[in-house]
């Protein structure tokens, strides 16, 4: 449970108090198992005037339980500047109760691992959102067709981090070697990608902390696991200090060559030496039921083994009524949580456009094959997964995200059919599903 605070939350006419502090602090020490060196000592007295570093202070301590475990950049404060102005004033100086709130709902945050929704693409101006979330963007060509820094691409991705950061939100970056290309699979073009990949982090890390290495590398015909593995193992070293290198998933069942999803995450998790965590991706279909509920049976929709199967046969009655899909990443998680437990798994893309959904009615895209309060169970499944009591536990990585594609379209077509945002009365399903992102907020804390 997230600590309770005094006068929480602070009013506008609430002044800073010493105890204020001393709560927040002791909070911390807690967490960090030990007290560091604060300003005025360990307790703040009572006499003791309130100043701009205590709360400065507090922010960068909390900045560092954030990155340790895996939820990346502090939004910035909420009045948009530091506390006591422009300068960090070491002299007695007004603090804004909304100081005093940030650093306790980002304490909170950390408690209770943060908020697992997330969107693709956030659409700035649509402020109804939750305060502390997930927002993935896109950087698709680190590199330019002849291995130049493409800044255009980079400096555009800012621009939408920076809306969503502004916004509350907490930015993951996708950044691609080159469109529908993950990474080099030519070992002599590692050393341009690697030197763009890293200017691009640079370039990128007063709004983002979080970085993921190229995306559904089994989507480029001829990518292999250990192709992916080896560009990885040559970039991971070289890593931006203070800042997290994800590796990335398979596409769901599209893939080339001779490797399944199953197998190609197997593959890629045995050769890759040290990560940060994984960005994998979890799509359901909602209209296709399981044999429990009267649908089709399992064994004619999945004829082999249920690690290298298109869609999880789970006969649990408790699992997603119709989710055909979803439960995809326990398959994945189960590959690599050997090798990698204490490792965060982000689901930086889902939607209702899951298996078999090209024979749907258009093509099963979200705004036809939604169904109100999907969303909700989505959460709530992953929920379960992370508040799991059993032997083996601790043996497996946490969900941190579970980030819906897309919310903006950014102006392509394609997406409008996906995009939470829209509000076309001809595509209700999109603002259901968009109603009922809102309301998941009871079943989206992480348990610890």
């Amino acid at each position: 449970m997230p600590t309770s605070w005094t006068d929480y939350p602070a009013t506008s006419t609430t002044p800073a108090k010493a105890l204020h502090i001393n709560e927040v602090r002791a909070a911390i020490n807690t967490a960090l198992g030990f007290t560091p060196n604060w300003t005025d000592g360990a307790t703040v007295s009572n006499t003791t005037p309130i100043r701009a570093r205590h709360f400065t202070e507090i922010r960068d301590t909390i900045q560092t339980l954030w990155r340790d475990r895996g939820l990346g950049l502090i939004p910035r404060w909420t009045s948009g500047a530091e506390p006591g102005g422009p300068s960090l004033s070491t002299t007695a100086t007004p603090i804004r109760a909304s100081d005093i709130n940030d650093v306790r709902r980002w304490f909170n945050h950390y408690e209770t691992w943060g908020d697992l929704r997330g969107v693709h693409w956030f659409k700035s101006g649509m402020n109804d959102f939750p305060h502390v979330g997930w927002n993935v963007e896109t950087v698709i060509g680190v590199s330019t067709e002849i291995d130049g820094y493409n800044e255009p691409a980079v400096q555009e991705a800012r621009s939408y981090c920076i809306n969503a950061r502004n916004y509350g939100l907490v930015n993951i970056v996708r950044l691609e070697w080159k469109s529908l290309r993950a990474v080099p699979t030519n070992s002599a073009q590692y050393t341009s990608w690697r030197t763009n990949f890293n200017l691009a982090v640079e370039n990128l890390r007063d709004v983002a902390e979080i970085f993921v290495v190229g995306n559904e590398p089994t989507v480029e015909p001829g990518m292999t696991a250990s192709q992916y593995a080896a560009a990885f193992n040559n970039l991971f070293p070289t890593k931006v200090a203070n800042t997290l290198y994800l590796a990335t998933g398979p596409a769901v069942w599209s893939f080339f060559g001779s490797e399944l999803d199953t197998v190609w995450l197997q593959n890629a998790s045995d050769a890759i030496t040290n990560l940060d965590g994984w960005a994998l991706h979890a799509y359901g279909s909602p209209y296709l039921q399981y044999a429990e509920s009267g649908g089709t049976p399992c064994s004619a929709l999945c004829s082999t083994a249920t690690t290298v199967c298109p869609i999880s046969c789970n006969p649990d009655p408790g699992g997603l009524t119709g989710d055909a899909s979803f439960r995809r990443f326990r398959d994945y998680i189960d590959l690599i949580r050997a090798k990698w437990a204490a490792k965060p798994v982000y689901l930086t893309e889902m939607n209702t456009k899951g298996y078999s959904a090209d024979t749907q009615p258009n093509g099963g895209v979200p705004s036809s094959s939604y169904i109100t309060g999907w969303m909700q169970t989505a959460y709530q499944e992953i929920y379960n997964f992370n508040s799991e009591t059993n032997p083996t536990r601790s043996q497996y990585p946490r969900v941190l995200a579970l980030a819906w594609f897309v919310d903006d379209p950014r102006s392509t077509p394609e997406w409008e059919d996906y995009a939470l945002s829209n509000t076309d009365p001809l595509k209700p399903k999109l603002q259901q599903a968009r109603t009922d992102f809102k309301n998941s907020v009871t079943s989206t804390g992480i348990m610890t």
